[in-house]
């Protein structure tokens, strides 16, 4: 773990970058929509050491999360109401990500408007409600994308730091 990192939800670095919107959890404040929040994370992970925790994959088209357990201890209190994985995933699934059951990209999570470089897209991910016996279909893994032939969204530089 990365000194940056501490137990308990401490951050040593960077917090005070963050917006408003994204400074952990305390009073009276505006929160940041969960996507935005997940954007974030993902694009300081390497910056605040825990890419081997939760990282972009390398074409920038979707994310895997490494080690669920340290990302609970160490990057949920900071960033995430939900005090749990689950609760996380769960996010996940009302706003539409995916996951990938076959290929390289086996085990991450994907959105077609949510890519690395391209946080304004954002904006267009809609929370869905789900109705009815509260579970959505299963997504057909014939039918995932194959990022790995696809070009690169906007390939990680020392600038983006992704």
């Amino acid at each position: 773990m990365s000194s940056s990192m501490q137990p308990g939800g401490k951050n040593n670095t960077g917090s005070d970058q963050m917006s408003s919107s994204m400074q952990p959890r305390g009073k009276k404040r505006r929160v940041a929509p969960f996507p935005l929040k997940l954007y974030y994370v993902l694009t300081h992970a390497k910056r605040w050491g825990y890419e081997h925790i939760i990282s972009w994959l390398p074409h920038g088209r979707a994310f895997r999360l490494h080690e669920t357990k340290l990302f609970e201890l160490y990057v949920m209190p900071i960033f995430f109401y939900a005090s749990t994985v689950k609760s996380f995933f769960r996010q996940l699934n009302l706003y539409s990500f995916k996951r990938l059951f076959n290929g390289e990209d086996e085990g991450a999570y994907y959105n077609e408007l949510f890519l690395r470089g391209k946080p304004y897209l954002y904006v267009n991910i809609k929370r869905v409600n789900i109705k009815g016996n509260k579970y959505r279909a299963c997504s057909n893994p014939d039918e995932e994308p194959d990022f790995n032939s696809m070009s690169q969204v906007n390939p990680p530089t020392e600038d983006n730091d992704t």
